[in-house]
């Protein structure tokens, strides 16, 4: 049996959609830049993240509460959960991550959020290019577009990677998690 991998479109309520969107966009978020997003050479391909709910693993994985507006991002994850019948046991880590348009086309390092077992669950907050790619044993075998309202739930030890935007600006949610089917 493989690893969960499910991509759902417009489980999130439209109106929800759009007030997640404009909160995304709006101008009192304090972005944490970075000038490579994608490797550690010298290109430059900026991208930006905004920590909502921060993990401590000294803590005995107490995540730290960095944005008291995470519940209006974290509606789409719980409304997701609750209609698939997803038990949400413990966060780890909630963040927004918004990357710019590239002169050229290019993707993030490979990589899995966490070295321990979890879910993630990534919210595309809008339509943008940068497909989100997934990768088993160095070689693709999912490609997913962002598109506002998407859900993509998967196991966090599947090694993924974002891609830069060429045309628009991409907002992604992106929530680490410990949780399991009902």
């Amino acid at each position: 049996m493989g690893k969960l991998l499910k991509v759902i479109d417009n489980i999130v309520p439209a109106y929800i959609q759009s007030n997640i969107e404009s909160y995304a966009i709006a101008s009192n978020i304090n972005w944490a830049y970075y000038s490579n997003v994608t490797d550690e050479s010298d290109n430059f391909n900026p991208g930006f993240n905004h920590t909502l709910l921060e993990y401590n693993a000294d803590s005995k994985y107490e995540p730290r509460l960095c944005n008291p507006d995470i519940w209006m991002y974290l509606q789409s994850l719980y409304i997701t959960a609750s209609i698939l019948k997803l038990n949400i046991q413990t966060l780890f880590t909630a963040r927004l991550f918004l990357q710019t348009p590239s002169l050229k086309r290019e993707i993030i390092l490979p990589h899995t959020d966490l070295d321990h077992s979890h879910l993630v669950f990534l919210y595309y907050i809008n339509d943008s290019d940068g497909d989100t790619i997934f990768l088993k044993n160095n070689k693709v075998f999912k490609k997913v577009s962002p598109k506002k309202g998407r859900v993509v739930i998967f196991d966090g030890s599947i090694e993924h990677s974002g891609g830069v935007p060429i045309k628009s600006s991409r907002f992604v949610l992106n929530v680490d998690f410990l949780g399991e089917f009902q």
